[in-house]
């Protein structure tokens, strides 16, 4: 994992929170949604790369 203050994705993060996973947008309504979604994208592509 990388954390950046900017993804140089002007404007997206003053709608509202997200994050990329492997080139992926994931957006939610607020940051705690945001972690959450981010948290099973994370399981779902780890799972992915274990087969």
């Amino acid at each position: 994992m990388i954390e950046s203050e900017c993804l140089s994705t002007c404007g997206l993060c003053a709608l509202r929170p997200f994050a990329l996973v492997n080139g992926n947008r994931i957006f939610g309504d607020s940051p705690e949604e945001c972690l959450e979604k981010l948290q099973f994208r994370i399981e779902v592509e780890l799972e992915l790369y274990s087969m």
